[in-house]
């Protein structure tokens, strides 16, 4: 560990050591606490960067004389890594000076948990860390709380996901309610077996991910097989699936012909103070929009940014194929 801050020689030989690669760099205080997480393209150019008069005017880089401690870094292949490990940095070591644009009450988030055989689908505000073994698949941050729940409902509906927890699942005796009424497919007392599970949690994830026209082509497929065999009661049962499936899609008006899925993030500020708004589009239709305001920062735009993605788009969370 290391006993003293980190300026003059021992600070130049450092410096001098840092590669002219691709990287992320970890700022340390006393007793190794994290100071600030941050990537560069060319880690020796960047970091030089913080101890040079006419270099980074943030606040916490004034104090680096008095708190910095160590630089450590990891190479990576590219930029790209490099912004990725820095996500899981920042996610993991919870860093003092990284700007902190996350407003976990604010945002809901679909969970379809990495449980074996028999994920659990729920709908939750808290985000994964690094920390965290077993997060599973995230989908959202969703912009309206109401959009949030209304999907789970039609999961429920469509797919029969369990929603219970762990305990409840290991200690239950019989199916519950929702498995009476049609919204669970009762794994816990063996109704279905692993592999029709797993297939409807596939198709479960392709539906959060926007592809729902596969889905409702084979829904329309079995409601018109059962119609003809005279299996009136199923064929109404696929009739009132894809209802549900076509109010989620349809929930807002089409913004893109392509039909993709996107996010628009705007930036205003005055001074130190200003406001982030995220734009949602799903399957090209208006999905929902938030603002996340921010005060007392010195960061430049695009650092502020930068964090917003970083922190916003969660390791394992939905990235839209447009941002």
């Amino acid at each position: 560990m290391t006993s003293s801050v980190l300026k003059g020689e021992r600070l130049e030989a450092l410096l001098s050591r840092l590669p002219r690669k691709p990287g992320v760099y970890i700022m340390k205080g006393n007793e190794d606490k994290v100071l600030y997480v941050g990537k560069a393209k060319n880690l020796r150019a960047r970091v030089r960067s913080y101890f040079r008069k006419s270099g980074d005017y943030r606040p916490f880089v004034k104090l680096l004389d008095k708190l910095l401690f160590n630089i450590e870094f990891v190479v990576t292949p590219t930029e790209k890594d490099a912004l990725v490990l820095e996500r899981e940095f920042i996610s993991r070591y919870q860093p003092t000076y990284n700007i902190d644009l996350r407003d976990d009450k604010s945002f809901l988030s679909i969970l379809i948990s990495g449980d074996k055989p028999f994920p659990r689908l729920s709908l939750v505000r808290s985000r994964p860390s690094g920390k965290e073994k077993n997060p599973g698949k995230w989908f959202g941050p969703y912009t309206s709380a109401r959009a949030a729940r209304k999907t789970i409902r039609v999961i429920q509906q469509v797919f029969g996901l369990r929603t219970c927890s762990n305990r409840v699942f290991m200690n239950r005796q019989r199916p519950c309610l929702l498995f009476q009424i049609h919204r669970c497919l009762g794994p816990c007392k063996g109704e279905v077996n692993a592999e029709q599970y797993a297939e409807n949690v596939a198709k479960a994830m392709d539906l959060l991910r926007g592809k729902a026209k596969p889905l409702l082509e084979e829904l329309h497929t079995q409601m018109d097989k059962a119609s003809h065999l005279m299996q009136y009661e199923q064929a109404a049962s696929y009739r009132d699936k894809i209802k549900a499936v076509r109010s989620t899609v349809n929930m807002g008006k089409i913004l893109m012909q392509s039909l993709q899925d996107a996010d628009a993030i705007g930036l205003y500020r005055e001074g130190s103070s200003g406001m982030l708004q995220l734009l949602q589009v799903r399957s090209g239709r208006w999905h929902g929009a938030a603002q996340i305001p921010f005060s007392r920062t010195q960061a430049p735009d695009d650092d502020l940014l930068r964090q917003f993605v970083l922190q916003h788009y969660s390791p394992g969370s939905y990235l839209p194929s447009l941002l």
